[in-house]
């Protein structure tokens, strides 16, 4: 199963000149460990080009949630090809992490920056890098995760999340 992330999307869209986006977009952008992802995520938000750091901040974590989503999906659909025993464990697993990324550390994340307290998004999104990192480590002894590239876009996302939200700080 092919799914298409923010860091793919990103790569075909690296080319686009810096002079296209707005100043605010590129600085935080900047300041982040992924760059081009981070331009990637926020490019796809008309909102973007007017947006203030805070709603930046909105934009990016929603991008985690729909990458979390796409997850959630793929898991589905693993689970009912009946794997083996080991996979099926890791799957669980992974049902469980993106449980908590999206009842838990998405929420948490929202709610800081919409009630002003930046301090919880960051925690949020340090939780929900952490929880696609246990997902990825559940394949650990089973093989190559078939759950290789969404763990590693949400991963990616949440850590360009933690750092707009850390302009909050």
């Amino acid at each position: 199963m092919v799914v298409q992330t923010y860091a793919e999307s990103s790569s075909s869209s690296a080319s686009t000149s810096q002079n296209k986006e707005p100043p605010l977009v590129v600085t935080t952008c900047k300041n982040t460990p992924h760059y081009r992802l981070c331009l990637a995520v926020l490019r796809r938000s008309p909102k973007s080009a007017k947006a203030d750091v805070w709603e930046l901040a909105l934009i990016a974590v929603g991008a985690v949630k729909t990458e979390a989503e796409r997850a959630v999906d793929a898991i589905k659909k693993l689970r009912k090809g009946g794997e083996g025993k080991k996979v099926a464990a890791a799957l669980k697993q992974c049902a469980e992490a993106y449980d908590a990324v999206l009842e838990g550390d998405v929420n948490q994340a929202e709610e800081g920056l919409k009630l002003g307290d930046p301090k919880f998004a960051d925690n949020g999104m340090a939780d929900a890098a952490g929880e696609a990192e246990s997902c990825e480590g559940a394949f650990a002894g089973v093989g190559k995760s078939p759950l290789r590239r969404v763990n590693s876009a949400v991963h990616d996302i949440a850590e360009v999340a933690r750092a707009i939200v850390r302009n909050l700080l």
